[in-house]
């Protein structure tokens, strides 16, 4: 029976894959992308090279994970996600000094937050608190087991949470927020998100940071009368709401 079981869940992991990947990139590249990735794992020796990040605290961030292998809360938006690719502490040092930000009178949130690395180095400053949303239980799992895991002498913020749920539909907390995303949507997702932002605002102004790794539809924000760019790279923008 457990054989069983074990072959049944292999082959909606494989299914789940094969759709996404269809919908996604067509029949052909699919193929194309299937044989590329069976390439790679047989000419793969040992085992996968550890971030110096995750080597040295001793957690998990590392990774590179198609939706199409995770277990998601939500198949509406599900082929208009990103893949998880953490961010590298280099670079979240570059954002997060790009403009001055109030620390000590926001929250730090992560949408699209994966196994919680931005979480981590956020925790190096002194937020209220901190929280990651992620729509793919299996990351939010890992990211849990890497906030119990870190602690580190350099730590500034000891709240943190990982979240699974929808960033469109997730009900923000009515604080001074700066708010951390790494393209994590498509288009069509990201104005549902970007509405979704407003709306909160609309109903409870406050400050309201956006810092926007690969701003792929920076656009969509620039056109927001909610929000004012205050700084960008064609690496990343910051964004601050106009109340």
């Amino acid at each position: 029976m457990e054989v069983v079981m074990g072959v049944n869940r292999l082959f909606e992991k494989v299914y789940r894959q094969m759709y996404r990947a269809v919908q996604v990139h067509g029949l052909f590249a699919t193929f194309q992308l299937a044989a590329e990735k069976l390439r790679r794992a047989s000419g793969a020796a040992g085992s996968p090279t550890v971030s110096a990040f995750d080597e040295k605290w001793n957690v998990q961030t590392d990774g590179n994970e198609d939706l199409s292998e995770l277990q998601v809360i939500d198949r509406t938006n599900y082929l208009l996600g990103n893949r998880y690719q953490p961010t590298a502490p280099e670079m979240f040092d570059k954002i997060i000094q790009a403009y001055p930000l109030p620390y000590e009178e926001c929250i730090f949130i992560d949408c699209g937050s994966g196994k919680g690395r931005v979480l981590l180095l956020a925790s190096e400053l002194p937020f209220r608190r901190i929280i990651g949303v992620e729509f793919a239980s299996d990351l939010t799992i890992i990211a849990e087991t890497n906030i119990k895991a870190f602690h580190i002498p350099t730590q500034k913020c000891w709240i943190l949470e990982a979240v699974c749920a929808d960033a469109t539909i997730f009900p923000f907390p009515v604080e001074p927020t700066v708010l951390y995303m790494a393209n994590p949507f498509e288009g069509v997702v990201m104005e549902k998100f970007l509405s979704h932002v407003e709306n909160s605002l609309r109903e409870y102004p406050r400050t309201f940071f956006v810092l926007y790794r690969n701003p792929k539809y920076a656009s969509l924000w620039d056109n927001s009368k909610y929000f004012l760019k205050v700084c960008s790279t064609e690496e990343f923008a910051v964004y601050k709401n106009v109340i």
